[in-house]
């Protein structure tokens, strides 16, 4: 009788350990578990130098080397600059005149608020 009962046992956790591996697990001897434990990541740390001028200096051979093989990209860099400083420029100066704008509505508003 104890025996049968060992063997359906054994049997039933053999059928269930290969029908669900990852669900059922075995921890620190005759634990069982039915939920995947949590394994700690490993720490994986790869030192790395930085040197700032030889990046400028790589970014700027680059460059050149674009420019010799396309020269018309000197001028469509300079354009585009150009273009996006004058946006800038419209930006700030738009900017000016919807605060001087929202000031003198503010002031008018005021004005009929509490003097008239």
């Amino acid at each position: 009788m104890l025996i049968n009962k060992l063997v359906n046992f054994y049997v039933f956790y053999t059928i269930f350990s290969l029908l669900l591996p990852p669900i059922c697990t075995k921890n620190n001897g005759m634990k069982l578990s039915f939920f995947k434990t949590a394994k700690p990541r490993g720490f994986q740390y790869k030192p790395m130098h930085y040197d700032a001028k030889k990046e400028a200096e790589e970014k700027r051979k680059r460059e050149i080397e674009m420019n010799i093989k396309n020269p018309e990209r000197i001028n469509m860099r300079s354009e585009m600059e150009r273009r996006w400083k004058r946006r800038d420029a419209n930006k700030a100066q738009s900017r000016r005149f919807m605060f001087i704008f929202y000031i003198l509505v503010l002031l008018m508003i005021l004005y009929f608020v509490y003097w008239k």
